[in-house]
Parts: structure tokens; sequence; C-alpha cells
């Protein structure tokens, strides 16, 4: 029965080594910021975002964590990047990037671009063309 006993708590230790840790990505805000230069029609303006913020969510995990995408929707050009903390895994980096466009949405609206940095993720929008190395 001592023989069986310690077989099942050596068991127990071994198994705590091989069960993944859970990660959690660290959401503090770093910096968000609003632009109001103006865009040419409001419709049109949201899809574009939309359609970036779609594109970035998905897409960032698979091209690196660092992913930069331009919608065109009318006469709006939408340019927009998203980049995590390379250490995160998958779902948590799309966590993170969600919650960031979450913060722009809630701060911002649909301003002509925005940006918010977290901890461990940033996303970013504009209505030109910059340098992902924000």
């Amino acid at each position: 029965m001592f023989l069986l006993k310690r077989i099942v708590v050596l068991a127990a230790v071994i198994a705590c080594f091989f069960v993944p840790a859970k990660t959690v990505p660290n959401i503090e805000i770093i910096n968000r910021q609003c632009f109001n230069q103006l865009v040419s029609e409001v419709g049109d303006a949201e899809r574009a975002i939309n359609d970036v913020f779609d594109k970035l969510l998905s897409d960032t995990i698979t091209n690196g964590y660092n992913y930069k995408f331009q919608d065109v929707v009318g006469d709006d050009h939408i340019w927009g990047n998203a980049a995590c903390n390379g250490n995160l895994p998958p779902d948590d980096c799309t966590k993170c990037l969600d919650i960031a466009k979450d913060y722009i949405l809630q701060l911002c609206g649909f301003a002509g671009g925005a940006h918010c940095k977290l901890q461990d993720c940033r996303l970013r929008y504009e209505p030109y063309e910059f340098n992902s190395d924000w």
C-alpha cells in the first residue's frame, strides 16, 4: 500500500511538469489615442475600419505576430497594424488584440485614426500609410 501511495504522488508531481501553464495577456494600457482627421463618408470609413480590424485580428498570429494590412472602401483608404508579444500563445494574442480593439472603439468610436498600445499587444489604424515600428 505504501508503494502505491508513493507511485500516485510521484505521478502527480510528474504530471505537474507536463501540464502547460495557462497564460493571460497583460492588458495594462501603455498608451491610447484618437486622431480626429475627417474621413470622406462615415459609412465607408466604418466598413473599412471594421474590415481592417477583422483582418488584423484573424491574421496577425499567422504573420509573425506583427501584421500590416490596408483596405479601401469607396474613397477611404485605411491602413492598420497589429502586433503581439511573441511569447504569447496564439489565442492570447488574439484576445489581447480584441481588447485593444474594444478600447479603441470605446474611446474613439470610428475616428479617422486611433491606436491602443497594451503591455502585450498593440493595434493601430490610420487613413494614411505609416511605419509599423510605432
